[in-house]
């Protein structure tokens, strides 16, 4: 469930959340969807 949490944020909300994560402001995120479906498979 967590996993599923932080992957609807990170495709939706990726700069607020990638700001939130690292605790500082960043302004463009490249998104390579691949890696998302890579992650979320292998911790299946």
């Amino acid at each position: 469930m967590y996993d599923n949490i932080c992957r609807f944020l990170a495709e939706h909300f990726s700069s607020d959340f990638a700001s939130w994560v690292m605790g500082e402001s960043i302004e463009e995120i490249h998104q390579i969807q691949q890696q998302l479906n890579e992650l979320t498979q292998n911790q299946a």
